[in-house]
């Protein structure tokens, strides 16, 4: 029985690898366009804008030419990522519980207590910890869990709502003009919440496929990924570098007519 759980466990692993480096693809096209924005936007006569929509509309090409490929590429890796996570830590906790509530048990039995008071006492202590038990407790599960609302939003409005037409960078200028504190911390929150969890995931994942010729394979600790200079730097180094393209874009006009249009 052990034996089937660890590979259940072992496939929703995988699972969750293989989707997650998938939809890390996919912000990898994404996040190409407030780069570009930074680094190239001004030059040659061309506005920000412009340049992140063009490099927008190339990145189309690869992950939304077709409802099918968006979804193989966005939808699909996104849902079950979502999905198998969940999974994983219901089943975690459940497996963790169950041998908390053992051991208890035993220590109870070593005390000389009576069955019935030891059956008592271990369901106690795992009724008042449930709930706490469920919760993530490390900042690359807690950054995954935070950054659910804010692209819940993202979707709504950038992709859901907003017609095809008007799926440019200056739908992006347009609210940070005119809501400025809120299109910030909505841009900022899903930004450096879904590329912290994205960075330490793939140290995750590219520790194990690729190990180290000084360190033994298999997969790093969560702990030594969250602790990674190159998953700080990478961090630090993206967030800026986007939020100096979207502080370029949030400066330049949108026409009075798409501004219409996007109200």
């Amino acid at each position: 029985m052990e034996a089937k759980k660890m590979t259940l466990d072992r496939i929703l692993e995988l699972a969750q690898d293989l989707s997650g480096l998938a939809f890390s693809s996919f912000m990898v096209v994404h996040l190409a366009s407030p780069i570009g924005a930074a680094i190239l936007g001004g030059s040659g006569g061309r506005s920000s804008e412009s340049v992140a929509s063009s490099i927008q509309l190339a990145g189309r090409v690869v992950y939304q030419d077709g409802r099918f490929r968006e979804a193989l590429f966005v939808w699909i890796p996104l849902g079950t990522h979502l999905v198998v996570a969940l999974l994983r830590r219901v089943t975690r906790i459940n497996r963790q519980r169950k041998i908390r509530a053992q051991l208890e048990l035993r220590a109870q039995a070593a005390e000389d207590l009576p069955p019935s008071g030891r059956r008592t006492r271990a369901t106690t202590q795992s009724t008042a910890q449930w709930l706490m038990s469920y919760l993530p407790s490390t900042s690359h599960a807690i950054a995954g869990y935070v950054a659910i609302p804010f692209l819940i939003n993202h979707i709504v409005n950038h992709r859901l709502s907003a017609s095809p037409s008007l799926r440019s960078f200056q739908f992006v200028s347009f609210n940070l003009q005119q809501y400025p504190l809120l299109a910030s911390i909505q841009y900022a929150g899903l930004l450096s919440a879904s590329l912290y969890h994205a960075l330490v995931g793939l140290d995750q994942v590219f520790s194990r496929l690729l190990p180290s010729s000084t360190k033994p394979p298999g997969r790093k600790s969560i702990a030594s990924s969250q602790r990674s200079v190159s998953v700080r730097l990478g961090w630090l180094g993206i967030i800026g570098t986007v939020g100096f393209g979207i502080r370029k874009l949030a400066r330049e006009p949108v026409p009075l007519w798409m501004a219409r249009r996007y109200r």
